[in-house]
């Protein structure tokens, strides 16, 4: 193949990418104005605002994961370039470690300062605070897979698989309609249900995403990993990043 019909195929392999992520974004803030209202009036305004603040304390803990993602999505992307599968496996075991601990933190953490927050600190209806609970528990597991799905999210869009990413967003888009309609015709408690819901569509794109990248990336093998070093560069990639986040968290709003 010619230069010229390479460069033909990585611009064409853009447009597509580009595309398909728009569609995603376009359908998502669409589906997103649509269903914020029906499951506000769904909910009430005292069970929306639980779900909305108990899962927001949770979500407090995410910027840790956060900066993972760019660090574990960066060490992968070079691997890619560099094409070493057995460097690439590696990356990926490490990666798989690392957001394993990031869990387990972030679990402690949920379980302990979080859920002495939920039911001390917050101000909730007496009547709703088994529902409060419930609904925290779903969020910390919705919190734990988000984390776990990272390494297959950056083995994604390092290989630029817009296509399946895009398609991921659209189903869990319809996958969060159907929960609207749900909440329309049932006659429990819609509070306990929706978290129930949400979460369970958490799992559903876990696992659909671990089956793909097992299936269509060779390196995707989970291996013991020891290598110290490999360690301490993703870590200290993640902390300066984090370093500069928050620097620029400050800077932002200081000048606001």
């Amino acid at each position: 193949m010619s230069s010229n019909n390479i460069q033909q195929a990585k611009s064409k392999k853009i447009i597509i990418n580009t595309l398909m992520l728009y569609i995603r974004m376009g359908l998502t803030m669409l589906v997103a104005m649509y269903t914020s209202r029906i499951v506000i009036n769904a909910l009430g305004i005292e069970d929306y605002g639980i779900y909305s603040v108990v899962g927001g304390i949770v979500g407090m803990f995410m910027f840790i994961n956060t900066t993972m993602a760019a660090a574990t999505q960066r060490f992968i992307t070079i691997e890619i370039g560099r094409n070493d599968t057995n460097r690439l496996s590696k990356i990926y075991s490490t990666s798989i470690n690392v957001h394993i601990i990031i869990s387990l933190i972030i679990f402690i953490l949920a379980e302990t300062i979080g859920l002495w927050w939920v039911n001390y600190k917050l101000v909730i209806n007496p009547t709703r605070i088994f529902a409060a609970n419930i609904v925290y528990q779903f969020s910390i597991l919705s919190t734990i897979l988000i984390i776990l799905q990272v390494p297959y999210n950056a083995l994604i869009i390092a290989y630029e698989k817009m296509g399946i990413y895009a398609y991921m967003g659209i189903a869990y888009t319809i996958f969060r309609l159907l929960i609207v309609y749900i909440l329309l015709i049932v006659h429990i408690d819609k509070l306990i249900l929706y978290a129930c819901a949400m979460t369970s569509i958490d799992l559903i794109m876990f696992i659909v995403y671990k089956t793909y990248c097992k299936k269509s990336f060779v390196e995707c093998r989970y291996q013991s990993v020891t290598d110290k070093l490999l360690y301490k560069e993703i870590m200290s990639f993640a902390g300066w990043n984090l370093c500069g986040n928050i620097a620029g968290t400050c800077s932002r709003q200081g000048i606001d």
